[in-house]
């Protein structure tokens, strides 16, 4: 069962991550509040997945305390800084290598305490490289028209509030559960709707491919 969540919870960001690339990238007038909302559903799940790590017994509640730490502070470190996050004259790489390294060194030091030793790789990698390409990943081009529009951090408060809410009542749980079953459904729906070479590979696909790619996505027609 913690195999199944861990693994579930790696795909869903890195599957965001991948839809926040698709965004900028290939969307001229990518709307810079949908990235935003990306990057922070991605920063939940990551926190909640962690958080996980302690529920489980794999890292202590200072360890746990530690790295939710690091991540919010990088966080709102990139909130300052953001589209610029990357450029020049900004240290934000050197602080996602500082906390990269330090989060790699409790990674190590406690993955010997996973009862599934399977899951010892997702783990360092998910600790360890999923921030920093969340990062790369919401990173416009040069050329891009995000590059010259600044982060409005005035709402960048209300995602730790959110955290807390989550992790301090079962109803917020369960909400934010179906509320992430249906983004998940939308973003994989309009990837779909809006990729050829997607479309293609799907129509290609066995029967029972398709089936559960309408079922899970609630694609219409494939």
């Amino acid at each position: 069962m913690f195999e199944t969540v861990v693994l579930v919870a790696i795909f869903t960001i890195v599957f965001i991550g991948l839809i926040m690339a698709g965004y900028i990238q290939y969307y001229e007038n990518a709307p810079l509040e949908d990235i935003r909302k990306l990057l922070k559903e991605s920063y939940i799940i990551l926190a909640l997945m962690e958080l996980l790590f302690g529920l489980f017994g794999i890292i202590s509640f200072k360890v746990e305390i530690v790295l939710q730490f690091l991540d919010w502070w990088l966080f709102y470190q990139a909130s300052d800084k953001y589209p610029y996050i990357f450029s020049m004259d900004s240290f934000f790489p050197v602080k996602v290598i500082f906390v990269t390294l330090i989060k790699a060194i409790i990674s190590i030091r406690t993955s010997f305490n996973i009862p599934f030793r399977s899951l010892i790789f997702p783990y360092i990698m998910s600790t360890v490289c999923i921030l920093p390409l969340l990062f790369a990943f919401s990173y416009p081009y040069e050329d891009s028209k995000l590059a010259h529009v600044v982060w409005d951090k005035s709402n960048d408060e209300d995602i730790l509030a959110r955290f807390v809410k989550i992790i301090m009542s079962e109803r917020s749980r369960n909400e934010y559960l179906v509320h992430l079953k249906i983004q998940i459904q939308r973003n994989i729906a309009s990837l779909y709707r809006q990729n050829k070479c997607i479309r293609s590979i799907v129509s290609k696909s066995p029967l029972f491919v398709k089936n559960f790619i309408v079922s899970r996505a609630s694609i219409e027609e494939i």
